[in-house]
């Protein structure tokens, strides 16, 4: 078992749960079978790859939990491509749903 204590917030990590199981009834989509994203670290752009037949929506946060905006191109049926060459360098996190699913990636800008 962790357990971190962090200014007046206590985390810990429950071995009883089910690993598929998130909190608040959230799905997670597959990310090691159906979602790559690259290159990461990053200087100019990301492409999202996924295995997946729906269309996917983006959201960029910055460290601070701001979002950014962000114009993801459709370059091919399941590949995405966001052009984030004017970003400050520091680290992001893009969040990809699929409309049901969702998935939270941490990219850091070189």
């Amino acid at each position: 078992l962790t357990y971190i204590y962090f200014d007046g917030l206590w985390l810990s990590s429950c071995d009883s749960l089910p690993p598929d199981t998130l909190p608040v009834g959230l799905k997670s989509i597959k990310e090691e079978k159906y979602l790559t994203v690259y290159p990461n670290p990053f200087e100019n752009r990301v492409v999202v790859n996924y295995k997946g037949n729906e269309s996917l929506s983006f959201i960029l946060y910055n460290l601070l939990g701001k979002e950014v905006d962000i114009s993801p191109t459709n370059i091919s049926i399941n590949s995405y491509e966001l052009d984030l060459g004017d970003l400050p360098k520091g680290i992001y996190f893009l969040t990809v749903s699929d409309g049901v699913n969702r998935a939270t990636k941490k990219l850091i800008k070189q």
